[in-house]
């Protein structure tokens, strides 16, 4: 199985469910359309609650400034 990609725009973190609109872009290559992107590689079987706690070990990981200097606070 292929991954799936998920991207988001800066400035749009609200859901949005109105007809013709959406917020997150999720397709199998979703890269350039959006400012952030988490891709997953399905071949792995990963479950949507590994996914939430990969994501937020990442998290964890670059909001540490000790671990990363990449992202400005």
């Amino acid at each position: 199985m292929a991954s799936v990609s998920f991207s988001l725009t800066r400035g749009t973190t609200e859901n949005t469910f109105a007809a013709g609109s959406q917020t997150v872009t999720e397709g199998t290559s979703a890269p350039g359309a959006g400012d952030l992107e988490l891709r997953v590689n399905m071949a792995d079987n990963w479950t949507k609650n590994e996914i939430r706690e990969a994501v937020e070990t990442i998290y964890r990981f670059f909001a540490n400034p000790n671990n990363s200097t990449s992202i400005p606070l």
